[in-house]
């Protein structure tokens, strides 16, 4: 009978060490798993991280294109004011020459009409 009683505890014993080692597997197989997740996962923020820096630069360019464009654009309106003011002044230079010229039309006519 004792020895029966010390089978059936050497029994036990093995069955618990069977889950036991069971469950080792288990959870070894899990962190593998977890872990090749996390390798994968970290390769997909890299490959983003990659091509986040790659947009980045190309924004950079488009802003100092933009920036260019902006500095000529100022530069263009700038140079069409001045030939809107001096179009202006032209104009009126010569609305007053014209004023010269039929002031002296009258003059020279009225100076031949009184001799």
């Amino acid at each position: 009978m004792v020895l029966q009683g010390q089978r059936d505890s050497l029994l036990q014993q093995m069955e618990q060490q069977k889950r036991e080692r069971s469950n080792y597997v288990e959870v070894l197989e899990e962190k593998n798993a977890l872990e090749e997740n996390l390798r994968l996962e970290r390769e997909r923020l890299s490959e983003k991280l990659r091509q986040k820096d790659i947009l980045e630069r190309e924004l950079n360019r488009e802003r100092a294109t933009l920036q260019e464009q902006l500095i000529k654009q100022a530069k263009l309106n700038e140079v069409i004011r001045q030939k809107d003011q001096f179009e202006k002044e032209l104009i009126r230079q010569r609305d007053e020459m014209s004023v010269s010229t039929f002031d002296m039309r009258n003059f020279v006519v009225t100076s031949h009409a009184t001799r």
